[in-house]
This record gives structure tokens, C-alpha cells and sequence, in this order.
């Protein structure tokens, strides 16, 4: 089973670790931009790519209100889907999680 608590000298949080709130968000993306590894063409697209898909939910209570009912299962799809993705995603980046 895997650690809670993150390998020795990593800034990866382990699993159970508390959600990151926007700012941490944005200072780790900032901390890539400027990491020599991601300077390169690809290295600047994968950085990119990162921060698209690092969001803020912050008022999702506004957004689940403004769901239209006759769409709310498009929705509930779609989080499905980018959920199962992100899941995938750390499983293969994330030793601990394997």
C-alpha cells in the first residue's frame, strides 16, 4: 500500500496529503516555468499542458446552481471523465501510486 507521507528530500505531497489551494496552484506552475528541464519547445508545451489542466473550482456552487437539470448529467459525465483521466495520469507519474 502506498505512503501517506511523501519520499525523503521530495516536494511531491503523498497521498492524503491536503488539497493545494489556488496560490500553491499557481506558485507550482510558476516554479516549472522557470525549472531549467522544462526550457525546451517540449518541456515549455508539457508546462503548458499543466496548467490547463490545473483548475480552480473555487465557487463550483455557483456552477452546479447555473446547471441547467436536463444537462446536469452532461456535466456529471464530463467530471467523470477528466476524474478517471487525472487518476490515470497520476498513476503513471506518481510511484506511490503504483
Amino acid at each position: 500500500p502506498a505512503s501517506a507521507a511523501s519520499p525523503p528530500g521530495s516536494r511531491v505531497p503523498g497521498p492524503g496529503v491536503r488539497p493545494q489551494t489556488p496560490e500553491e496552484r499557481q506558485r507550482d506552475i510558476e516554479l516549472l516555468h522557470g525549472h531549467p528541464a522544462f526550457g525546451s519547445e517540449d518541456g515549455e508545451r508539457l508546462r503548458q499542458w499543466v496548467a490547463a489542466w490545473t483548475i480552480e473550482l473555487g465557487g463550483v456552487e455557483v456552477a452546479i446552481e447555473s446547471i441547467p437539470p436536463h444537462c446536469a448529467y452532461i456535466f456529471a459525465r464530463l467530471a467523470r471523465t477528466c476524474a478517471r483521466e487525472y487518476a490515470e495520469f497520476v498513476a503513471q507519474v506518481d510511484p506511490q501510486a503504483r
